[in-house]
């Protein structure tokens, strides 16, 4: 749905608009996708390796979004830069059957939905452990990757639905109005729960270090759920008014093709805001990462001095048979 509104726009002779724009929007783009690969990879590497989160079940969620945004990084924005440097070349969008807009839009609308769907899963975790800790706690694991599972499924199923009922863009655009309102509904119901919760939890059925980590983390899903909430929200609103009070009638405002663009790069750019929320509200995160990066250190440093020292006897070995076939050469010559 992100897209659709803005491809008719963009195609109609109303919205041209100079190469230098282009050029401009592709950079931005361009070093976005960047920085969401490195920030995503080396999250998912603090997440994987990092001791204090191989244990954690409430960091599930945490990578299953970095995986998402990592899809992002990795196929969903270089094609919708291939999008943009195909009009920079051809002057026209690819648009239609084509195989890369459909495998762009399939997997745009898998990690979109994905990532959606994780931040809902988030807030409902959180609501769990706060109204249902000792339940919480002895939750298997195997529940969380189930979850994960249909969190890729949904998803999946409406990409699959794009692809197959691709010229139906009315029908589609209602179908994601109601899943969007439904996704808000149920983070806002969540995250008013919560408040309630903890607002009024008596303070002695729970211990001071329990609370500071749950501070901490509540703090850092929060940010993550703002920072999703700015980055998608205009896209998707701009999409509903077109699709809803502009498609019959004329809007002056959509002769602005930056605006789209702009909330475009919203969406993309919360792809890379999430590594640097981990970062700069998690402790945990912080330590994990400048564990592995002296660990790395260590590592390279001894690798340094065992080749250094293999080196070292290798050349010391051959001085010392350098010397002993000179004096066989003198004691034969005497």
């Amino acid at each position: 749905m992100a897209n659709n509104s803005t491809e008719g726009l963009r195609n109609s002779s109303a919205m041209r608009f100079s190469q230098i724009q282009l050029i401009s929007w592709t950079i931005a783009y361009s070093l976005s996708d960047v920085a969401i690969v490195l920030g995503n990879a080396l999250a998912l590497v603090v997440f994987l390796l990092g001791n204090r989160y191989n244990t954690s079940k409430a960091n599930y969620f945490l990578i299953n979004l970095a995986v998402a945004d990592e899809l992002v990084g990795v196929i969903s924005l270089p094609l919708y830069i291939y999008h943009l440097v195909a009009y920079i070349k051809k002057g026209n969008f690819f648009a239609g059957r084509e195989v890369y807009y459909v495998l762009y839009m399939g997997v745009d609308m898998l990690s979109g939905f994905a990532s959606m769907l994780t931040i809902v899963a988030i807030a409902l975790d959180r609501f769990f452990a706060v109204c249902y800790p000792l339940r919480h706690r002895v939750t298997s694991s195997n529940v969380y990757f189930l979850l994960l599972g249909v969190l890729w499924l949904f998803p999946a199923a409406i990409a699959i639905w794009w692809v197959l009922w691709v010229e139906d863009h009315a029908a589609f655009a209602y179908f994601m109005t109601v899943v969007i309102v439904c996704f808000m509904l149920a983070l806002s119901v969540a995250h008013a729960l919560i408040i309630i919760k903890v607002k009024f939890r008596p303070v002695r059925n729970i211990s001071r270090r329990h609370a500071q980590q749950e501070r901490h983390l509540m703090r850092l899903l929060n940010v993550v759920t703002i920072a999703f909430l700015l980055s998608w929200l205009p896209i998707h609103v701009l999409d509903f008014v077109y699709f809803f009070f502009c498609r019959t009638s004329y809007c002056a405002v959509y002769n602005i093709i930056n605006v789209f663009y702009f909330a475009k790069f919203l969406q993309y750019a919360g792809s890379f805001v999430n590594p640097l929320v981990y970062y700069a509200n998690n402790k945990d995160f912080r330590r994990s990462l400048r564990g592995l990066v002296n660990k790395g250190k260590n590592s390279l440093a001894s690798f340094g001095i065992t080749t250094y020292s293999k080196k070292y006897h290798m050349s010391r070995k051959n001085r010392s048979s350098s010397r002993d076939e000179k004096c066989g050469t003198h004691d034969t010559n005497l």
